[in-house]
């Protein structure tokens, strides 16, 4: 658990529900459920962040347990108090060992403010995201139920991680405008390659507007990034992206 305590009440009840509504479904195949993303970083803001949780199955899940645990916790089957939830079942093998792909049972994304979406196919999503995320278990995840996280997902290789967050900064530029969430993923990035260390977004942009030549630009994406509206500097943003890659990439090929 890293001796972490969730701040919201609310959210740490939403966990406590969908780690109970988990194993309804899947009994003693649940080995555990853990709190990633904003939530473990110590980055969770009410109405902005999503609450990510990774879960860890035993073993292979049937279609007919893969579908009703997406009936079982979407929302407003279940209801969702933040922006949305980003749920991953994961194969408890595949996450004991260090893996460089998606490796996943379930992938939901669902709630009020998020487009739902459902993956039961790890080939068909970007193996970045799933690295990233059990990166994040291991080093920062914050126990629902089951064992302490770093003692069931393996370390990811700092290289693979590098890598992964240079794919995260490829998406963005691939998938969305240059917005608000694309400076701040990439501060997340730099740091890491900087320093190995891996921080929340907003710490990553703490950390970046005291290096960049317009920390103005980093200062913006913070600001709106509760709506994600697109900057009208995508100029700035492309250059920033730019320097952030080939630092990044030099990390990733000394």
């Amino acid at each position: 658990m890293h001796n972490r305590v969730v701040p919201d009440d609310e959210v740490l009840r939403f966990g406590e529900e969908a780690a109970r509504r988990l194993a309804s479904i899947l009994g003693p195949s649940l080995v555990g459920a853990y709190f990633v993303g904003s939530v473990a970083l110590g980055d969770y803001v009410r109405g902005r962040s999503d609450i990510d949780i990774a879960a860890v199955s035993a073993r292979v899940l049937s279609r007919d347990e893969k579908t009703e645990v997406v009936g079982a916790l979407s929302h407003p089957h279940l209801l969702c108090p933040a922006r949305g939830l980003e749920l991953v079942i994961y194969l408890r093998s595949l996450v004991e060992l260090a893996a460089k792909e998606a490796a996943f049972e379930v992938n939901l994304d669902t709630g009020p403010g998020i487009p739902n979406h459902v993956g039961f196919d790890p080939d068909q999503e970007p193996w970045f995201w799933f690295v990233i995320d059990r990166a994040i278990a291991h080093e920062r995840g914050v126990r629902i139920t089951g064992p302490p996280p770093s003692e069931l997902f393996a370390p990811i290789p700092p290289a693979w991680l590098i890598e992964a967050l240079s794919g995260s900064i490829a998406w963005h530029r691939a998938h969305r405008s240059l917005d608000s969430n694309s400076v701040l993923n990439a501060c997340r990035a730099w740091r890491y390659a900087e320093e190995g260390v891996l921080t929340s977004k907003a710490d990553g942009a703490s950390w970046a507007a005291r290096r960049w030549r317009e920390p103005s630009l980093i200062q913006s994406a913070l600001r709106v990034r509760p709506s994600q509206l697109a900057s009208a500097d995508e100029a700035g943003i492309a250059a920033f992206l730019d320097q952030v890659e080939t630092v990044v990439d030099t990390n990733a090929h000394p």
